[in-house]
């Protein structure tokens, strides 16, 4: 199964049994339970997906405009007895993206030796790794035991520090 990898792009599988020329063939989606085609048809009301074959040798699913949940296994079937069947697994890769509104602004006034929470929330496939960094690049640690004896909780996709705001730490935080 080929796959592109990126949203808006279009996903390809074929079956490799060549041999096969007066059978049909179908194609679904095996998480869904979902009977996409049949032959020459397509059975499933998603304009996204269409079939073609190279002289009938070859039966490809075309996945257009590909969509996180497309993800997952395809089947490709044969009507012998006993049916054959092949099964591929589609992975999208969705690019990280920064969810501004349950994020930390990018500019936060404090005065010096009040505490800070900088949060920043992100999403994607897979997961996006986040950090924070002082503006000379230095990496702000999470999940560390502080002074306060309080501990910072670990959230998928999202990156929280909490920081006593001393002089040192400079102007800015990104």
């Amino acid at each position: 199964m080929k796959n592109s990898g990126r949203r808006c792009a279009t996903a390809v599988a074929s079956n490799p049994w060549r041999k096969e020329m007066r059978r049909k063939v179908a194609w679904i989606h095996v998480g869904r339970q979902m009977l996409l085609t049949i032959h020459k048809h397509v059975v499933v009301k998603v304009p996204r997906f269409s079939v073609s074959h190279d002289n009938q040798k070859t039966w490809l699913l075309h996945i257009n405009s590909v969509q996180q949940d497309d993800r997952g296994y395809y089947m490709c079937q044969v009507n012998t007895n006993p049916m054959i069947s092949q099964v591929g697994f589609l992975q999208v890769v969705v690019p990280p993206n920064i969810l501004d509104s349950l994020s930390t602004e990018s500019t936060v006034a404090v005065r010096e030796h009040q505490n800070i929470t900088l949060t920043c929330k992100a999403d994607g496939y897979p997961p996006p790794k986040l950090m924070w960094k002082r503006e000379d690049g230095q990496v702000i640690s999470l999940n560390k035991h502080h002074k306060d004896g309080f501990r910072i909780p670990l959230m998928p996709n999202t990156a929280t520090v909490v920081e006593l705001v001393r002089r040192l730490h400079g102007v800015v935080m990104i």
